[in-house]
């Protein structure tokens, strides 16, 4: 066990500069916007139904979100081993604009909490296409799939393989490319830069709680 929690510092640290930076389209004639959510120790992708709703996807090891076998000491199994992936998906009310998105999200809460929202502005035809990709993937495999209460999401088990060298932010980095932005960096880790396009607003602190509240202010 002392090598397992020696692994997982050891990862934090190195993986600490491994984030991404994206770029959105400089030129876009029918804009609209898409969100990135950072829950820490990954990424989701938010995109817009015709009908109004919101669309969230995330991507991640079978085991460990589906399941919930999410235990710290199995974290560099969930890395090092490759194993079977997992696509998640939830859909919630809009309008898909940053105010609801954020109020929507800190509302539905759940694990792990976002902590960090971006708004990129895309081709509406792009954000389209990309989306239909997604749910065309998800329900492709949706046989036996699991909705996990913690989560919010319901996971089907996705054909690809799980692991260090494929984990969820590069899945979100390779949707993000979908959407005609240009991606740099490792993107290993949830750490998000937004550049020249729409600004990257960082999520606003959570809300304290009526008596916390009243307890600061005297």
């Amino acid at each position: 066990m002392v090598f397992v929690r020696v692994f997982v510092l050891v990862f934090a640290a190195v993986c600490s500069g491994c984030g991404m930076t994206i770029t959105p389209p400089a030129d876009v004639r029918d804009p609209v916007s898409v969100f990135i959510a950072d829950h820490g120790i990954h990424t989701s992708l938010l995109l817009p139904r015709e009908d109004g709703r919101i669309a969230q996807y995330a991507y991640s090891q079978w085991h460990w979100a589906a399941l919930d076998h999410d235990d710290w000491y199995r974290s560099p199994f969930a890395l090092l081993i490759p194993n079977d992936g997992t696509l998640g998906r939830r859909d919630f009310d809009g309008p898909c604009d940053y105010d609801c998105v954020h109020d929507r999200l800190e509302k539905l809460g759940r694990h792990p909490p976002m902590q960090a929202l971006y708004e990129l502005r895309v081709e509406r035809s792009a954000a389209a296409e990309v989306l239909a990709m997604l749910d065309a993937r998800w329900e492709s495999q949706s046989n036996g799939n699991v909705f996990n209460e913690r989560r919010g999401l319901t996971f089907v088990r996705d054909a690809t393989k799980y692991s260090l060298g494929h984990n969820c932010n590069h899945e979100v980095a390779s949707w993000v490319r979908a959407l005609g932005c240009r991606v740099s960096g490792a993107g290993m880790t949830a750490d998000v830069t937004v550049r020249n396009g729409a600004p990257a607003v960082a999520a606003r602190p959570p809300r304290e709680p009526a008596s916390a509240a009243a307890t600061s202010s005297e």
